[in-house]
């Protein structure tokens, strides 16, 4: 899915349908000048979340795995110019999701082990440019609010990948072959 500028806040249902029990990929089509900053992408709330920013001239993953903790990882410098900023989340089983950061398709940071987001969390769909209620980040809204994102963002797109190995999802096709024998 492709959400452009002034989007209101995607569906909390369909944004889940993206992220739930699986790998994605979210890419930031931008034009940054010196100096911007902001959400990318917002999708969840103090429940729990996830988002990709631009601050201090480099590319942030913030994780709220609703429980209190948030973790991040910095991407590294952005510069100025257009870029596809993007995260990589791989779902490897064990309801955790593998990270990487990209740059203009280089990938510059990776990190493992963060808590997959399910069943009802996030109780807030996807945000670009913004995150426009509850926030992800109490600390990123406490200093800045919404963080609305001062570059150009040209469109994020969302790409679903593969069900982790311990998806529910991958169960159907076997319970529908147990119970093919009964019949």
């Amino acid at each position: 899915i492709t959400i452009f500028p002034g989007t209101p806040t995607l569906e909390r249902w369909r944004s889940m349908e993206l992220i739930n029990m699986r790998s994605f990929t979210v890419t930031a089509s931008v034009e940054l000048g010196e100096g911007d900053r902001g959400w990318l992408v917002a999708h969840g709330d103090q429940g729990g979340g996830y988002g990709l920013f631009v601050d201090r001239g480099e590319l942030w993953w913030l994780h709220n795995d609703g429980k209190g903790r948030i973790r991040r990882l910095a991407g590294g410098p952005v510069g100025t110019g257009a870029v596809d900023l993007a995260v990589v989340v791989t779902a490897p089983g064990g309801f955790t999701w593998d990270v990487a950061l990209t740059v203009g398709g280089e990938e510059r940071a990776t990190d493992t082990g963060y808590r997959m987001l399910f069943p009802m969390s996030p109780f807030e769909g996807i945000d670009i440019g913004i995150d426009r209620r509850s926030p992800v980040s109490w600390e990123i809204y406490e200093t800045d609010g919404p963080f609305p994102f001062t570059g150009v963002l040209h469109r994020v797109r969302y790409d679903p990948g593969d069900d982790a190995p311990d998806s529910a999802w991958r169960w159907i096709d076997t319970l529908r072959e147990m119970g093919a024998q009964f019949e």
